[in-house]
C-alpha cells in the first residue's frame, strides 16, 4: 500500500490532521522511512497538510473549470440549435409562400404539430 492510499483510506474514517497523523505511524510500523519520519514528524505532517489543501483547491479548480465548460458547451448548443430550427422555419415558409398556401402558413406559426407536419410533408 502507497502512502496516499494509507493517508486515503484512513482519511474516509478520521478527519484530516488525524489521518496525516495516523498514516506517518503506520508508515513508521511498517518500516518506511522510520527515522526521517520520527525525526520531523511534525513538519511533514504540516507539509503533507498543506499539500493536501493545495490537492483539493486544485481540485476545486479543475471542477469548476470543467462546470464551466459545460455550461458553455450548452449555451452554444443551445445558439446551434435554434439557428438551425428557424433555419427550418424559413425554408418551411418559403415553401409554402412558393405554393401560395397562406392559410397553412398562418396555422404553422400557432401549431406545433401541424408545423411538424409539414416539414415532413416538404421533407425538411
Amino acid at each position: 500500500m502507497l502512502f496516499p492510499e494509507v493517508i486515503r483510506y484512513i482519511a474516509i474514517h478520521r478527519e484530516k490532521r488525524e489521518a496525516l497523523d495516523r498514516a506517518i505511524v503506520w508508515c513508521i510500523n511498517h518500516g518506511f522511512f522510520p527515522r526521517c519520519l520520527r525525526k520531523k514528524r511534525i513538519e511533514i505532517s504540516r507539509v503533507l497538510r498543506q499539500e493536501l489543501e493545495l490537492y483539493k483547491y486544485e481540485r476545486y479548480l479543475i471542477e469548476e473549470g470543467r462546470e464551466e465548460g459545460r455550461k458553455e458547451g450548452r449555451e452554444e448548443g443551445r445558439e446551434e440549435g435554434r439557428r438551425e430550427g428557424q433555419e427550418l422555419v424559413a425554408r418551411l415558409i418559403q415553401k409554402l409562400l412558393e405554393q401560395n398556401r397562406l392559410e397553412d402558413l398562418n396555422r404553422v406559426a400557432k401549431d406545433r404539430e401541424y408545423r411538424k407536419k409539414l416539414f415532413r410533408e416538404f421533407e425538411i
